[in-house]
């Protein structure tokens, strides 16, 4: 297969780094924020991986990417990205006839930057843009990608398998503290991701910015505009005045 003929982008966004010990199935394996503990979060980092490689499995014209950047000053120089590929070979998820349509984005700080950053290094290894794109991950992120991100991005929403699962707290499902949990994490994405998007789609302005800069602890910078020249606009300019995509 040539490189022009891959045509399907599956992008796994990484929410934490697997500290490189154990099999990623306790909390103390990661580095996480403190607010990812009580949903189990790294579990459904695993079943995200788990996801995407079964997804690639089904389509040879597919092409993973494990997606962030060295997000975490603890963790020392180590992408989201390497943690997620390293853990995934370490459960034995990548087989041989996998392995040449598995690699990584290791800048991405955010989940538009996870979109982007991935088309853009799609390009670097299929040497042209997808057709269609999958992405697992958290159910309460799905407005975020689907609502905001893709049409940001003017990338055609019919052509996204967006694959959600949600977080397992240690709450009885149905009770007023599972509901409390889920009616704050539904709030939270509503005032940290949705409105701010909805007003800086592609995360330029001042609150977002900031978010980036602190998500980026070692100074690390994307070579994507040297790779994909035709993106430019959606680096340097705002939504308005981006007329053309090469999707």
């Amino acid at each position: 297969m040539t490189n022009s003929q891959y045509t399907h982008l599956i992008i796994v966004p990484g929410h934490g780094i697997w500290k490189g010990s154990n099999d990623g199935y306790k909390t103390e394996d990661w580095w996480l924020e403190s607010f990812q503990v009580e949903g189990h979060d790294h579990l459904l980092f695993i079943e995200h991986i788990k996801i995407g490689l079964q997804e690639l499995r089904k389509d040879p014209c597919a092409i993973l990417l494990f997606s962030g950047g060295q997000t975490k000053k603890q963790a020392g120089p180590v992408s989201e990205a390497q943690s997620y590929y390293a853990l995934a070979d370490k459960l034995g998820l990548i087989g041989d006839d996998l392995r040449d349509r598995v690699s990584t984005e290791e800048f991405a700080r955010d989940s538009f930057e996870n979109v982007l950053f991935g088309l853009a290094r799609f390009h670097e290894l299929a040497e042209r843009y997808p057709e269609q794109i999958t992405i697992p991950g958290f159910d309460f992120k799905r407005s975020r990608f689907l609502d905001h991100h893709f049409p940001a991005l003017n990338f055609p929403v019919e052509k996204v398998n967006y694959i959600g699962s949600d977080p397992r707290p240690d709450y009885e499902k149905g009770s007023s503290e599972y509901k409390k949990y889920f009616s704050d994490l539904a709030n939270a994405e509503h005032k940290n991701a949705l409105a701010l998007f909805e007003q800086d789609p592609f995360g330029t302005g001042a609150v977002l910015s900031k978010k980036r800069k602190n998500r980026n602890p070692f100074k690390r910078y994307h070579g994507y505009l040297q790779s994909n020249e035709v993106l430019k606009p959606f680096f340097t300019e705002s939504p308005s005045k981006v007329l053309k995509t090469p999707w």
